[in-house]
């Protein structure tokens, strides 16, 4: 059960996470190919990647996106 709940939970992080990255960039297509390319301020790990390596803790790109969001440093 205790397995169970964590799935939702990272099905749950992971989909606030694209509708999130959707809406930086304005189209689901950049934003797929953004989560799956290597990152350099993720030490070249994809954002999908360094969101796994963090127990699906999403909050680890925010800062990368605001940055996106706000045209500073990109």
């Amino acid at each position: 059960m205790e397995a169970q709940l964590a799935s939702v939970r990272e099905l749950a992080n992971y989909r606030k996470l694209v509708e999130r990255v959707v809406e930086v960039f304005g189209d689901e297509i950049k934003a797929s190919r953004w989560l799956s390319l290597p990152n350099p301020e993720l030490n070249g790990e994809t954002p999908l990647q360094a969101v796994q390596r963090n127990d699906h803790d999403t909050r680890v790109l925010e800062p990368i996106l605001t940055r996106i969001e706000h045209g500073i440093d990109y």
